[in-house]
């Protein structure tokens, strides 16, 4: 996916407007993304996106990282990547 769409995303999510978050997500699984490749490109911008402060940086990739490890196990699934 676009990283600006996962920007998108992440900004939705920091501003508490989680319904919205998880329709662009949405978007992003019926476009035809592999969820490996939604959960790289979440990586990615999160560790390159400064704007969100160090701490809560910091907690999105751990939350990333938890999913990664799940899709990795074979849990690929929507709801996973909610």
């Amino acid at each position: 996916p676009h990283p600006l769409s996962v920007q998108n995303i992440l900004e939705c999510c920091t501003v508490g407007k989680n319904v919205e978050a998880q329709k662009q997500l949405q978007k992003i699984i019926n476009d035809g993304f592999s969820p490996i490749d939604i959960v790289t490109t979440f990586f990615r911008v999160t560790k390159n996106h400064d704007a969100f402060g160090e701490q809560l940086q910091l907690e999105f990739i751990k939350i990333i990282g938890m999913t990664h490890l799940g899709v990795l196990n074979g849990a690929d699934s929507s709801l996973q990547l909610s």
